[in-house]
């Protein structure tokens, strides 16, 4: 499966359903969002940490959901390239974080103990990564502190997870 997150100009979240099935019943997490995801790999399994809102639980019998089987994604699934100007490069990465913050908002209904929707606020992302710089073409891409195009991908199997960043900036002050 090839999901696809993009973050959208509308103040509008994309929205999933969770299930969690438990020996005794089954209850679903409706209308939940992704408010805070952190992707970090390093020299193990690549972690990916999601912060996520829903609306109050319900319980309901309906047909449980199929999962396929798990694939793990470690650092060596992982390609990190830079692109400045048409110039591309894949980086050697040894440790690679990105933070991402849709500052979501639970807002109730009156009357009502439920979450009515869930609204983003402002969207902000940051990280850090450890690079073996291979050749001062690549160094010279982060130190004129000139915007580039980051993208990151962690691929195993048949399943993939991309990060494409439009327009990033290193702080000088990180590059040793």
């Amino acid at each position: 499966y090839i999901h696809t997150f993009d973050r959208k100009a509308a103040n509008n979240p994309i929205t999933a359903t969770f299930y969690r099935d438990r020996d005794t019943d089954t209850v679903i997490f409706p209308h939940s969002v992704v408010n805070t995801l952190e992707v970090n790999f390093a020299d193990d399994v690549a972690k990916l940490t999601a912060g996520i809102m829903s609306r109050y639980p319900i319980q309901e019998d309906v047909e449980t959901p199929t999962y396929t089987a798990l694939d793990l994604f470690t650092w060596r699934n992982a390609r990190v390239q830079v692109n400045n100007a048409g110039t591309t490069s894949d980086l050697k990465v040894r440790e690679f974080t990105l933070n991402i913050n849709n500052n979501a908002e639970m807002v109730y209904a009156p009357n009502s103990n439920d979450v009515d929707n869930i609204p983003f606020k402002q969207f902000s992302a940051a990280g850090s990564m450890v690079v073996d710089f291979e050749n001062t073409t690549q160094l010279a891409m982060f130190s004129d502190l000139t915007k580039v195009r980051l993208d990151v991908e962690l691929l195993s199997g048949t399943h993939r997870i991309n990060f494409i960043m439009p327009q990033v900036r290193i702080d000088e002050d990180s590059i040793t």
